[in-house]
């Protein structure tokens, strides 16, 4: 598992100053498995 600050930065600075706004998990697994299904790869 990374942890959150691996990548040298935290979420924190994300939202501050791009506005990010992390979606919810069941979107990202859902959307996933779509992506995978559509390029045959499962």
């Amino acid at each position: 598992m990374i942890s959150r600050t691996s990548a040298g930065s935290k979420p924190e600075k994300a939202r501050r100053i791009l506005g990010w706004r992390p979606r919810p998990a069941a979107d990202a697994v859902v959307d996933c498995a779509r992506s995978l299904l559509e390029h045959e790869i499962v």
